[in-house]
């Protein structure tokens, strides 16, 4: 951030008004770092030693510029971490990979410690030789204590589910006593052996009513718990998200006012002075302004997962809300097929993890169905993406690639009353285990961050709740995956026991928090920034 004086350019006189106009953007330059004060930005030389800081990374660490230029970054590390030679280790790691991202304890100047986000790139030359790391430090000591109190309450969640539990079981032991005492009392009364045996089915429905009622109990106090759990997840997530999407559209400004001011200057400065093109070619300005545009694409598409996964918590939360929601219309089911997969295969499009998936239509004659389109279109989507997913995980090497290909049929027929649609892929497939659970909500076999476990969940609720359709799956482990979905044509229940014509109101805060605050827009919009002609 040193300024370079006109003595130390050696420029003549004549080129003075080059120099104030470097100067002018060098003091730009210095001014919107500084104005960071959420973020530490700072620079290291080759052996790690602080040579800037800038305004955020006072307030953060509690350092003055004075005090850490020329220190050593190990200073801002606590001491096991040092021991461990964490320093040295990231450094080595972002010289090969470029750069490298990690959470861990820092170090303050009074001697505490905060979590943080920490992302060190390394800087090189055109000949590739490292120049020095630029470190950008964010603390998220809060988000790490959120995280700890939401798992807190998981667990306290799960120690009363298991209480309750456990005093069901008491409940249903006293019940099968009961039951046996009575048994016996009916058998040394009763000498006819057929009124014996009727009296034992009764008690056999009886003893199965009650076992279906502790299984409802159990998992309707669970779904209200999670459900509340839900709600508030959502409203939290909300608040922070508005912020960020609210600052996208400034940011998008900021970044052209900023390349049409760097297009101007290099439209009337066809020859910069040695040390400005020198710095261009240093900072690679034309990959730091395509660079630029996928950053901000990639904050957007971000942004919009954060918001599908509000949605799906909201659906998990309000299922009823969802339900009131729908319109019934007569549809044609394979024109909503085509669709799902017009808009699935649009999604996949462009990526190379896996071969082109080939998708088979078998389709049979089908009567229009009466259903809510946008909820059937959706639950389509998903089943094609878990079967997708599928796919992508099963090994398709060179040899059964010669021998199949990635597939997914979609067959149709009408049985009777209803029409059902299988899906069928030729993935990893699934154990039994797997397969008994793959309808709860929040359970997923993908790493963490990669699924939210509610997709199915909520194809369940449109289907089998919302439709009074059936769902059920079929797999072996290896050979794939069949998901039959059931529909009347006819339903025979509206979705909504409301008055026609009433809007319900919002039943939580949560919907008006994300309505007024977020604009959601298409799950596959997004924005880039372009450089001014």
């Amino acid at each position: 951030m040193n300024k370079l004086t006109e003595a130390q350019l050696n420029l003549p006189p004549s080129e003075s008004l080059d120099l104030d106009r470097f100067k002018s953007h060098e003091e730009q330059f210095h001014l919107l770092v500084e104005s960071v004060k959420d973020y530490a930005i700072y620079l290291l030389d080759s052996y790690g030693n602080i040579i800037t800081w800038n305004t955020g990374a006072e307030r953060i660490n509690g350092w003055k510029e004075s005090e850490i230029i020329g220190k050593s970054v190990t200073c801002l590390f606590p001491p096991r971490a040092i021991e461990r030679r964490l320093p040295q280790s990231l450094m080595r790691q972002a010289r090969v990979q470029g750069s490298v991202e990690f959470e861990d304890w820092r170090m303050r100047r009074d001697g505490s410690q905060f979590w943080a986000n920490v992302t060190m790139t390394a800087l090189k030359d055109e000949n590739e030789k490292l120049l020095g790391f630029a470190t950008v430090t964010r603390d998220i000591t809060e988000r790490k204590q959120a995280e700890e109190a939401l798992q807190q309450a998981y667990d306290e969640l799960e120690r009363r589910v298991e209480e309750r539990t456990a005093e069901l079981v008491r409940m249903n032991e006293k019940l099968r006593a009961e039951v046996t005492v009575r048994q016996q009392t009916e058998a040394a009364l009763r000498n006819s052996q057929a009124h014996l045996q009727e009296k034992t089915q009764q008690l056999e429905q009886t003893l199965c009513s009650l076992k279906d009622a502790q299984i409802k109990l159990v998992y309707t106090e669970k779904m209200s718990s999670l459900g509340s759990l839900a709600a508030g997840m959502a409203h939290e997530i909300n608040n922070p998200l508005s912020f960020i999407y609210g600052n996208l559209d400034h940011l998008r400004n900021y970044a052209q006012d900023l390349l049409k001011l760097i297009q101007l200057y290099q439209h009337h400065e066809v020859r910069p002075v040695p040390e400005i093109q020198a710095a261009i070619e240093e900072i690679d300005l034309d990959f730091l302004q395509s660079d630029l545009n996928k950053i901000l694409t990639s904050m957007r598409v971000g942004v919009t997962r954060i918001q599908q996964i509000v949605r799906s918590l909201q659906t998990f939360s309000r299922p009823d809300e969802c339900r009131d929601a729908a319109q019934l219309k007569k549809i044609d089911l394979h024109a909503e097929l085509d669709r799902a997969i017009a808009t699935i295969s649009h999604q996949q499009k462009g990526s190379d993890c896996l071969p082109s998936i080939q998708f088979i239509r078998e389709y049979g004659n089908l009567p229009k169905v009466e259903c809510s389109d946008l909820q059937v279109h959706r639950a389509f989507v998903q089943i094609l993406k878990n079967a997708i997913d599928a796919i992508s995980l099963a090994n398709y090497d060179r040899s059964r690639r010669e021998k199949e290909c990635p597939t997914i049929w979609i067959r149709t027929q009408a049985v009777g009353k209803t029409v059902r649609i299988a899906f069928q892929d030729n993935g990893i497939g699934m154990s039994e285990a797997t397969r008994k659970r793959i309808f709860d909500p929040f359970f997923t076999t993908k790493a963490v961050g990669q699924g939210a476990g509610l997709g199915l969940w909520i194809c369940y609720q449109t289907i089998v709740k919302q439709h009074q359709g059936r769902l059920h799956c079929l797999s072996t482990p290896d050979r794939g995956t069949q998901l039959i979905v059931e529909l009347p044509i006819e339903q025979y229940q509206p979705l909504s026991p409301k008055v026609k014509g009433h809007k319900p109101r919002a039943s939580s805060r949560t919907t008006a928090t994300l309505s007024s605050a977020i604009h959601l827009k298409a799950p596959c919009e997004c924005f880039s920034v372009t450089s001014p002609a």
